[in-house]
């Protein structure tokens, strides 16, 4: 799949590195984005880093299209059992129950990604509050 190879390519030099040239090439002026990385990468199998930079580039990406939120972290914690992690900004936020909204800043397709590895994804966000959207990933499949 074309979106699969183009994801693969972007973090062939590693989880953190692609994120990094992510905010770099993407992030305007307007808002300061910090990456804070907590693990060794060698944990995580290349499909799991490969999806799980899919999620967090849509994240990202979602934020700087509809926040107006001035700072934005974005957290990765790995682990030998799972990975969590989660994009914090302090916008205007919304309601995540409303239909229109939540579709339209793909959270349906990031919900699915983390579904297919086994993963949960949540996202919490009010009117005026801003967003978290925090994703956690096993990295050690039940039999």
């Amino acid at each position: 799949m074309f979106s699969g190879e183009i994801g693969a390519t972007e973090t062939s030099a590693g989880l953190r590195i692609a994120l990094e040239n992510l905010v770099r090439i993407n992030v305007t002026q307007r808002i300061a984005i910090d990456i804070y990385f907590e693990g060794e990468e060698a944990h995580l199998p290349d499909y799991v880093r490969d999806q799980l930079y899919m999620i967090l580039r849509e994240g990202i990406r979602d934020v700087l299209a509809y926040s107006e939120a001035e700072q934005m972290a974005v957290e990765v914690s790995i682990t030998p059992r799972e990975v969590c992690t989660s994009i914090l900004e302090h916008g205007v936020g919304f309601d995540p129950e409303r239909e229109a909204l939540a579709e339209g800043i793909e959270l349906a397709s990031m919900r699915e990604r983390a579904s297919l590895l086994e993963g949960t994804f949540e996202i919490r966000s009010g009117a005026e509050e801003g967003m978290e959207i925090q994703v956690r990933l096993p990295l050690i499949r039940h039999r």
